[in-house]
């Protein structure tokens, strides 16, 4: 038994497809069957339930993956951590937006004036398969995207309502639901944290929104506002907008409406130096400034 065999098995435990598995790894379906074959001899027991061509993991074979995966993921990450001590000045840390894309561009730009030899890969969509979650932290404002017990909350903020100075509900200094029912809303598009965090809120109170505009950005969405094509919902700082001269923000009566922007990394992954360095930088920069 060696470290490739264990490799080779878990992905052919993962995928449960030899010819799937096969092109993964980049060997033949021959040379894979051999090695899962050999693996078993060696165990001395059957990993994988046989039909036909079709293979299904068992119940021994879910016990060896638990402990593979350990085994593979313990070994990644002490080489990284070795690497980590000869060139954490040179590290790319990858990392997804989800949310405050603004806010958080603001922290990139101090970050970098401080540590210019370190880069990023900014990404700004979850990638559809979990075997793509290739990332090493994730700033999000809705914490049903990810199972991982590793988080911490960054900042909070209020959700408004925003309306244009030519709509009579400026002149209020906050709003009930029942006073917006007759008003066009202007949302992001459905999927988007935001809308998702704004829909649930609009649930929970049994409102339905007119939604007369639907928009892939935030500017966009201020804008419509503010040319007075309708209301919407409006965080409290993370789209960094100065919209005290062209819109009025007015909390709303029916309940508190309030979005937790949050800092996520994965489970069993190291985090080298560079990483934990940003970390520490932008709790620091978001206590200080918001």
């Amino acid at each position: 038994m060696d470290l490739l065999q264990l490799k080779y098995f878990q992905v052919v435990a993962c995928t449960e497809n030899m010819t799937n598995a096969a092109k993964q790894l980049h060997v033949t379906q021959s040379a894979l069957s051999k090695s899962i074959a050999l693996l078993e001899m060696d165990l001395g027991v059957k990993l994988f339930d046989r039909k036909g061509r079709s293979i299904k993991l068992n119940y021994r074979g879910n016990i060896f993956l638990k402990r593979v995966d350990s085994i593979l993921n313990l070994l990644d990450t002490s080489t990284k951590e070795i690497k980590d001590l000869a060139c954490s000045e040179f590290d790319q840390i990858k990392l997804i937006v989800l949310t405050a894309s603004g806010l958080i561009l603001d922290v990139l730009s101090e970050f970098k004036k401080l540590h210019p030899n370190i880069s990023f890969k900014l990404m700004q969509h979850i990638p559809k398969s979990t075997f793509d979650y290739d990332f090493d932290i994730c700033i999000t404002s809705y914490c049903f995207e990810f199972k991982s017990s590793n988080y911490e909350v960054l900042t909070s903020e209020e959700i408004f309502i925003g309306v244009p100075y030519s709509n009579p509900l400026s002149e209020l200094n906050s709003v009930y639901f029942k006073d917006v029912q007759d008003e066009n809303f202007i949302c992001l598009d459905e999927g988007t944290n935001f809308r998702k965090i704004t829909d649930r809120f609009c649930n929970y109170a049994d409102f339905e929104p007119n939604v007369g505009f639907e928009c892939d950005s935030p500017s966009t969405v201020y804008n419509l506002i503010k040319e007075g094509h309708g209301v919407g919902f409006i965080p409290e700082k993370s789209w960094c907008i100065d919209y005290e001269s062209s819109i009025k923000l007015l909390p709303i009566n029916d309940i508190r409406c309030e979005q937790f922007i949050e800092l996520y990394w994965t489970d069993n992954k190291f985090l080298n130096k560079s990483t934990r360095m940003f970390i520490d930088f932008i709790k620091n920069y978001l206590n200080e400034t918001t």
